[in-house]
């Protein structure tokens, strides 16, 4: 599967995922609640590296020039 499905795959759990929380907390249904939490923290584990590769890209860059920029402060 192409990363770009991937991501929309992903991104229609997600609004899935937080459609069912908000039906069951305002239905009261707390054993779908501990559900859907076991499962957020699941698919969070799985779709973050996916869904936020360009943002951990952009924090590599960052991370580089800050440290580039404190050894020439250093020096």
């Amino acid at each position: 599967m192409s990363e770009s499905m991937q991501k929309i795959m992903y991104h229609i759990i997600l609004f899935v995922d937080v459609f069912l929380t908000f039906y069951a907390i305002n239905t009261g249904n707390i054993i779908g609640c501990v559900v859907l939490i076991f499962f957020s923290i699941t698919f969070s584990k799985e779709a973050s590296p996916i869904l936020l590769k360009n943002y951990y890209k952009r924090l590599e860059k960052r991370k580089l020039i800050l440290n580039e920029l404190l050894k020439k402060k250093r020096d």
